[in-house]
């Protein structure tokens, strides 16, 4: 008899919960990478005002990229029903907040449920990659391809991390991408963009002009698109794409707060 070993989360890859008042915050996290990018946010949330906080994992995150060969949108999509509905049990407004594709899901969810409010961070409504459309063909012939990150956020990350006091993980995310993910996330731009109009919730929106990932003009195109006649803009200058985690962090939670305590 053979023994299979079963797959092992990622350190820092685990979903977090504090359980609080009855204001829900939804935390999702971007593709490839893992809850702990929001995790920072998701426990100044909870210390800082009471709200009970869930970051949800992705469908497979945070465990072996070869898991993301079998991922679809809608897997992640469905990630963050569940936590809506984890949390509708518990709490009177739900919030949902997400971060690159994690924002994508907060959109589309902004468009499915009644929400009170969302916070999309550094959501891709359009790339400037235009081998993007042809990744579900491209996946046949080059399955998986090396993303290193070669830049010092990850050091910096990690400094942080030690200095604030959370376990030292550096950046949680895969270093080689299956090119099907990719493909599933153009996918997913597409379904959000043609539901933009639909989205009703007060929305918060931010990104940053230093943001080499997804440019500020995503910025431009969603406060135009977006249904909801309660938009707030927050443009960053300083930090990359992850802004959760990056020099502006602490403004970012600032806003996510002042937002949210604003609408409850």
């Amino acid at each position: 008899m053979v023994s299979v070993l079963p797959p092992s989360l990622l350190k820092g890859g685990e979903p977090f919960f504090h359980r609080g008042n009855e204001i829900g915050v939804l935390c999702l996290h971007g593709i490839t990478a893992s809850p702990d990018e929001m995790r920072w946010l998701g426990h100044d949330l909870h210390t800082r005002y009471g709200y009970t906080v869930y970051g949800a994992r992705h469908v497979g995150h945070a465990v072996d990229y070869k898991h993301m060969h079998r991922a679809r949108w809608e897997d992640w999509y469905l990630t963050g029903v569940d936590g809506y509905h984890i949390l509708r049990d518990q709490c009177k407004k739900i919030f949902v907040a997400g971060l690159s594709m994690g924002g994508l899901i907060t959109l589309l969810m902004g468009a499915t449920f009644d929400l009170d409010g969302i916070i999309v961070i550094a959501a891709p409504i359009h790339l400037p990659n235009k081998i993007l459309p042809y990744t579900k063909y491209i996946q046949w012939v080059m399955p998986s391809y090396d993303t290193p990150d070669t830049t010092d956020f990850p050091q910096r990350l990690l400094e942080d991390q030690r200095r604030r006091g959370f376990p030292p993980v550096g950046r949680v995310r895969y270093q080689r991408w299956a090119t099907r993910s990719v493909s599933e996330l153009y996918e997913l731009m597409q379904v959000v963009k043609g539901r933009l109009p639909l989205i009703q919730a007060p929305a918060l929106l931010m990104y940053s002009n230093g943001d080499q990932t997804v440019p500020i003009s995503n910025l431009d195109y969603l406060e135009a698109c977006i249904g909801s006649e309660d938009v707030q803009v927050r443009r960053f200058e300083k930090s990359g794409h992850i802004l959760t985690q990056d020099v502006d962090y602490d403004a970012v939670f600032e806003a996510t707060g002042a937002f949210i305590q604003a609408r409850i």
